[in-house]
């Protein structure tokens, strides 16, 4: 009976050092910036001025810091309420090194993605704007769940967006989870081999 229950409890040391090493671990985030219809001022909302007048258009980010799963919504909101948001910045803070990052949008057309040091990524989302408020756009884009859509390439005062991180899923094993793994098989073997030299 006592044999029995120590090999049990190996086998269930070996299943559970084999699922840990092999569980999946979120990381490298798709960045998705999708209009919304939101008002500055509602609760959780962030107002955004966007460059002031004149200004680069880098010249003020939305800065945020960065996690592998979040969700922000901002509102657009210039000094001027005739100025339009055609080239948007938005710089992550904390990346961890060697993250990788996807991007996805329903209002501008392209994104480019670059590393700032320091742990700062910055994206750069600009294109689609033909010089019309046309609302749906004309240009094609990554839209909604990353297929082909039209974009208006701009935010007008008062529109507003959110910005969420989707993460994709590693499957490849940490490595704190291949100690665990490689700890179970040496217990095993060990308590293997010494029952052979006990019998011999």
């Amino acid at each position: 009976m006592a044999k029995a229950a120590r090999l049990f409890f190996f086998l269930v040391l070996l299943a559970s050092s084999a699922l840990v090493s092999f569980a999946q671990t979120p990381i490298d985030p798709t960045i998705i910036t999708h209009k919304l219809d939101p008002a500055c001022g509602d609760p959780g909302v962030i107002c955004y001025a966007g460059p002031a007048d004149g200004s680069p258009a880098n010249s003020n980010p939305l800065s945020l810091p960065f996690n592998t799963a979040f969700s922000v919504i901002f509102v657009y909101q210039p000094a001027d309420p005739a100025a339009l948001l055609t080239d948007f910045f938005l710089d992550f803070t904390g990346v961890p090194v060697g993250t990788a990052f996807q991007c996805e949008t329903n209002i501008w057309v392209n994104c480019t993605i670059a590393s700032l040091g320091g742990g700062v990524i910055q994206f750069e989302m600009f294109g689609g704007y033909t010089g019309t408020l046309d609302p749906i756009g004309t240009i094609n884009c990554k839209s909604d769940g990353g297929v082909g859509g039209k974009c208006p390439g701009y935010l007008a005062s008062g529109d507003g967006a959110s910005v969420t991180g989707v993460p994709l899923i590693s499957e490849t094993p940490e490595p704190a989870s291949l100690l665990l793994f490689g700890t179970g098989l040496v217990s095993i073997l060990a308590t293997v081999r010494r029952r052979f030299h006990t019998r011999t």
